[in-house]
């Protein structure tokens, strides 16, 4: 409460109907999980024995994600991983003796990978598979199945590998409630635009009272009355701009222009 008012109003009050509380955007988040990873599922035989072997310290895991890696050669062994982000990316190693997998999310077949190569060496981290646009506020999950064909004829085996999972949600700004009061950007007039140093303008202020005059408009940010010798200057974030060699529009009365320093206070240029 500033306690100032315009010369024609009869009182001081400030009143509040109601705020409109909106979201902070949310930050881009990356998870990575090895495949030794718990969360990660194997399928096991009908006597509990898993259909998968976990391997470290070969020639062929040297630059595997953490030196691990998980392969299965067994035809319809599967894996299954839970996640709640908007994409989702199979990390594999590639090589001659591998084979085709089948990829399901949520139940549905989302495509396949195939990580056959022609010629030795085995190639690491490869991007086995990528979906994007999935729902990061339910849980999901992905299941690979080995299908048992070769990636290509002359593959020597069916092996299927898993070195690593990485889902991955974009930056996200909430979108405000259809009634809330708000602007993406300083209201103006319809086609036209105000841009300070080659950026739109973010802020209005509006009907502040200064010195006997009526602020109707500005893009600067005045929140405040800074002295200066022989009178006062209004808004902080004016002077930055000012110092940049920029003076912000402002409208007093029925009066446009940019706001200048003044040994008399404010002027309307």
């Amino acid at each position: 409460m500033t306690g100032q008012k315009d010369a024609a109003s009869s009182g001081t009050f400030v009143s509040v109907d109601a705020f409109d509380i909106i979201a902070a955007p949310a930050q881009a988040t990356t998870v990575k999980v090895d495949d030794v990873d718990p969360k990660i599922t194997f399928s096991k035989t009908a006597a509990g024995v898993s259909q998968w072997n976990h391997e470290t310290g070969k020639n062929w895991t040297l630059n595997d994600y953490l030196g691990t890696e998980t392969s299965s050669n067994v035809t319809g062994a599967s894996y299954e991983y839970k996640f709640s982000a908007a994409d989702v990316r199979l990390i594999s190693p590639r090589s001659t003796n591998h084979a085709k997998a089948d990829v399901f999310i949520d139940g549905v077949k989302a495509g396949e990978t195939n990580t056959y190569i022609p010629t030795l060496p085995s190639q690491a981290q490869f991007v086995a598979f990528e979906k994007t646009g999935l729902d990061p506020t339910v849980e999901h999950v992905i299941k690979v199945v080995n299908t048992g064909v070769k990636g290509d004829p002359a593959a020597v085996g069916t092996f299927v590998a898993i070195d690593a999972i990485e889902t991955s949600t974009p930056a996200m700004t909430p979108e405000a409630p259809a009634d809330a009061i708000t602007f993406d950007r300083v209201p103006q007039k319809a086609g036209t635009f105000l841009n300070l140093h080659g950026r739109d303008a973010a802020m209005v202020i509006a009907d502040y009272a200064f010195d006997g005059q009526k602020l109707m408009y500005s893009t600067s940010e005045l929140f405040t009355k800074m002295p200066v010798t022989g009178g006062d200057l209004a808004g902080a974030q004016w002077c930055q701009e000012r110092r940049r060699g920029n003076s912000s529009p402002v409208c007093l009365g029925s009066r446009c222009g940019h706001l200048e320093r003044h040994p008399g206070g404010i002027h309307l240029g």
